[in-house]
């Protein structure tokens, strides 16, 4: 299994002043470790303990995905640290998956966006997240 596959920081505008004072959005540099695709997959999760027992479980849906992480539409509040086991389709495959919830965001609609980061993966699981034939 790959372990610690998690995400270095985030690609982004930054609004900053310029000499004149005006706001200039400017690209901030490619932190990633891993590119993130946009790309929708229904997902299975289970939301998980300290011990790693499951404390529930739900449905979301992806937001985007690469090889260390994922942003998942979800309808429950959870707080960076959480762990959940997560089960997705990508292509004719089920991915498995253990991550760690790094940052949410309440959205409208009782709706939060959450940043996972991959904690370990199987091989042939990860293969399929990065290999020619991944649809987006």
């Amino acid at each position: 299994m790959a372990k610690g596959l998690g995400q270095q920081g985030k690609t982004g505008l930054n609004s900053q002043k310029g000499t004149q004072g005006n706001s200039a959005l400017v690209a901030v540099a490619e932190r990633r470790r891993w590119p993130r695709r946009q790309v929708e997959r229904l997902l299975a999760y289970s939301w998980l303990d300290q011990d790693q027992k499951p404390l529930d479980m739900g449905m979301a849906k992806t937001l985007d995905l690469s090889e260390g992480g994922a942003g998942i539409l979800i309808h429950r509040a959870l707080v960076g640290g959480e762990t959940l086991h997560l089960f997705m389709a990508v292509e004719e495959n089920l991915v498995e998956t253990t991550a760690k919830v790094v940052y949410q965001k309440p959205l409208p609609g009782g709706y939060y966006q959450i940043g996972a980061c991959f904690l370990s993966m199987e091989e042939k699981a990860r293969r399929c997240l990065t290999g020619p034939n991944f649809e987006t």
